[in-house]
Parts: C-alpha cells; structure tokens; sequence
C-alpha cells in the first residue's frame, strides 16, 4: 500500500523546461573528452615497438627451442628459461 503511494507521487512531477546553454554545455564536455585521444604518431611508433617487441620474444623461444633439440617436451625447455616451475603437483606431499 505504501509503495503503491509513493509511486502516485511521481506521477505529481511537472515537466520543466531545461536552461538554453545547457545543451551546448554538454557538447562541449563531449567534445573535449573526444580531442583528449592519443596523437597519432605516438600510436604509429607504440604499435610498431609493440610488433618488434613480438618478433624479438618469438625469436628467442624458437632459439631456445633449437639450442636444446635433444629434449622432446618443448614447454620444459621454454619453462626452465622463464625460470617457472614444471611440477604438476598442486601441494608439497612428502
């Protein structure tokens, strides 16, 4: 019953006309997030370091991989330069 009431009182509320700048006010807060974007030769050079960075990583995996032929699990090989662990083991069990 209660809330059946409050909704009754929104229906109370008249509509009122918004200030004439208000509009422009909020497309000029648009616009200025907009211009706020990256320069475009900063993006060119990151992309492009970002593109050698990925070769240089997958030159040395594949280097590694060709350094020590004699293993046959390749993911060992890649772990062990990482330094990462290759146990599956979950908890230390003695």
């Amino acid at each position: 019953m209660k809330e059946n009431n409050q909704f009754d009182i929104l229906g109370t509320i008249k509509k009122v006309n918004a200030p004439p700048y208000l509009y422009k006010k909020i497309e000029e807060r648009i616009n200025a997030i907009t211009s706020e974007m990256m320069p475009k030769g900063f993006m060119l050079a990151s992309s492009i370091a970002f593109i050698i960075l990925l070769f240089f990583n997958m030159f040395l995996v594949t280097s590694i991989i060709r350094i020590e032929p004699s293993r046959n699990d390749n993911v060992e090989v890649i772990a062990e330069g990482m330094h990462l662990t290759i146990s599956n083991q979950l908890y230390y069990d003695e």
